[in-house]
């Protein structure tokens, strides 16, 4: 498609929702996150957006107090407003636990390298339709929707151009918040009860086009401190002869990062390198390459010019490696040195598994029945609260709390003071120092996806050294760890398949469990083996989790993968016909377990199928006097003469 279909691709669809009908021009809103405020807060810092509390709607009209209130939920609870705006994690939470309800404010400007043009209604998007018809079409940005049912588009700050708060200057309906601006931000709460969102087509924001700049910029603006540095490229055009260009970029745009420019300013800085060069790569290119060193940069990793350096392969002589066998934490589903995942939906138990795991392992007590010296553990759970939820349940496990530690992030000192950040897994050197400080046997992420940072854990291209950094630590310290994840939305019953992120977890994971319940029978839960790399598969293993929070293993399970993952049942003929048989079976008198199993097999009907006839029949269970095992009964007021409901 050339460029001018594209923009008229893009006007008709302008046009189109203007008329009513839903395009992509501004997309439907998603439902609004259930993250709490401080979260929320919390990570727009990390983009480096400053952030502050501001008042909230109440019943009454605004938590300021003022009847006359002409701006509900959206001014500034500190004495100094957006001037206090910070991304300091200690003062964000110190706010939030002042004010837990208080709405998220984002200050626009340099600092946070943003600016915000406010749709305001239909006014606003008519007169966003009437500036593309002019020509003046806006990229796909972050956007989000307020709760007016205006939008907010976000853009970078233009590098060298003062841009101030204005209404209605562009044209009806279209604000633009600037230097000294803020806007509220998802989740907060309008006075209209609806949550500001961000929209599903929300990328990150875009550079401010051309055409809106000229709108919206001040005359004689004076020069920006966050402006591109003056890169001076000597020659003539096209002087740089081919082969030389790439390195020559790539270094200039690793001294711009490291020198802490925005992102806008580098790729400024490359494209006037480029166009110098005998062989140029154009702006798509060298935008896709900033992307991608900023990316890298961001993520910690190494920012080496491997086109310059000497590179030699690493060779290790097969002769000159001492074999070993392999220890287990639990044999044989949890190997040392290595990553064992946990899959499950929420709620399963997945939390309860893992605290369990590290309560036996602080007492020298291995799930194998093995005895050892007591070990320390590393637990890492943003979702659940220590005092409330962790700590209760290893006391209640019997666990020892001075031999598990609770990783939190990470500490760093600035302006003299200590604060709080958080930790991804590209946080190399800080995971090594944890677990060699504490001399941990075990270190447990629940969930992974909390400390993939800026990694899209759907591409294994950006899992996969993640996960081989990790891998690195725990051979160098003979740890063993378990990443916690949840089940995709994707239907199927391969067990491997449904994991949450790319298959790389999977592949790069030496064993790989599941847990979960029956969809039919929800207090029915199972933990099962389903991937070894370096071992037999073990057996599944029933566990249990009483009204009152304890849990509990009850002992070898029948349940596979395929029954954890296979749609809820209904009433239906297996039952109808399972049932009738168990019935005509005990009937006269009680029964062994083992007896009616082996009946029921030869009858064509699945050990899942006769529990639930079981569940349905209300079936007594009691272990046997002689021999072990266990005998089941019809309940004393069940009807002998075949009336039931399945």
């Amino acid at each position: 498609m050339t460029l001018a279909a594209t923009q008229q691709a893009k006007l008709d669809a302008a046009l189109r929702y203007g008329a009513g009908i839903k395009g992509p021009f501004i997309v439907a809103a998603a439902p609004a996150p259930e993250l709490p405020l401080l979260v929320a807060a919390v990570e727009y810092a990390g983009r480096g957006w400053h952030v502050l509390p501001l008042h909230s709607p109440t019943q009454g009209g605004c938590s300021c107090g003022r009847a006359d209130c002409s701006s509900v939920g959206k001014h500034p609870r500190t004495r100094n407003g957006s001037k206090d705006a910070s991304v300091a994690p200690a003062t964000i939470r110190g706010w939030w636990k002042k004010w837990p309800d208080a709405n998220i404010g984002i200050a626009t400007g340099p600092e946070s390298g943003i600016l915000v043009l406010d749709v305001d209604g239909a006014q606003g998007e008519q007169s966003l339709i009437d500036l593309a018809q002019r020509g003046l079409i806006l990229p796909d940005t972050y956007t989000v929707r307020t709760g007016s049912g205006g939008a907010h588009l976000y853009f970078l700050w233009p590098a060298g151009v003062d841009v101030r708060n204005s209404a209605r200057k562009i044209a009806p309906g279209l604000d633009i918040r600037g230097l000294g601006g803020l806007v509220a931000a998802p989740p907060s709460l309008h006075k209209s009860g609806r949550r500001y969102e961000v929209t599903e087509a929300a990328t990150d924001p875009a550079p401010c086009p051309e055409g809106l700049l000229s709108l919206i910029q001040e005359p004689n603006a004076a020069p920006d401190p966050q402006s591109a540095p003056a890169v001076t490229i000597q020659g003539s055009e096209r002087s740089i002869p081919q082969g030389q260009g790439e390195p020559g970029k790539f270094k200039l745009a690793v001294k711009l990062l490291k020198a802490a420019y925005p992102r806008d300013v580098v790729l400024a800085a490359v494209l006037k390198l480029d166009q110098k060069c005998e062989h140029q790569l154009g702006e798509a290119e060298c935008a896709r390459k900033v992307d991608d060193w900023a990316n890298r940069y961001a993520r910690g990793e190494s920012l080496i010019d491997k086109e310059s350096a000497i590179l030699k392969p690493e060779l290790i002589r097969l002769a000159d490696v001492q074999a070993r066998a392999v220890s287990w934490l639990w044999e044989p589903f949890i190997p040392q040195r290595m990553i064992t995942l946990l899959s499950g939906d929420p709620s399963v138990g997945k939390s309860f598994i893992l605290l369990d795991i590290c309560a036996k392992l602080s007492r020298g007590r291995l799930l194998d029945g093995r005895q050892i010296d007591p070990a320390t553990s590393i637990y890492f759970s943003p979702e659940n609260p220590i005092a409330e939820t962790i700590a209760p349940r290893i006391d209640s496990m019997g666990g020892d709390a001075s031999k598990i530690f609770i990783l939190k992030g990470t500490l760093f000192e600035a302006d003299g003071k200590l604060e709080r950040g958080s930790i991804t897994l590209s946080n190399t050197q800080q995971f090594r120092e944890a677990i060699g400080d504490t001399r941990a046997k075990l270190i447990v992420l629940d969930p992974v996806q909390s400390v993939l940072g800026p990694c899209d854990m759907h591409r294994a291209n950006e899992v996969r050294p993640l996960m081989d950094g990790m891998a690195k630590i725990l051979e160098e310290f003979e740890c063993a760890a378990i990443f916690a994840r949840h089940l995709s939305k994707a239907g199927g019953n391969r067990a491997l398949m449904r994991g949450l992120g790319s298959i790389d977890f999977s592949a790069v994971a030496r064993s790989e469990l599941l847990a979960g319940a029956l969809p039919d029978d929800p207090h029915t839960r199972a933990l099962i083996h389903i991937q070894s790399n370096v071992g037999r598969l073990g057996h599944s293993q029933g566990y249990a989790i009483s009204d009152d929070g304890i849990f509990s293993w009850t002992g070898e399970s029948q349940i596979s993968s395929f029954d954890l993952l296979s749609e809820p049942e209904g009433p239906d003929r297996k039952l109808t016909e399972a049932t009738q048989w168990l019935n005509e079976k005990l009937k006269a008198g009680s029964v062994e377990q083992r007896e009616i199993r082996e009946q029921a097999e030869a009858a064509g009907i699945s050990w899942r199928t006769l529990q639930r006839a079981k569940s349905a029949l209300r079936v007594q269970s009691r272990r046997a006097t002689f021999a072990g095992g266990s005998i089941w009964s019809l309940p004393e007021d069940s009807p002998k003469d075949g009336r039931f409901e399945a």
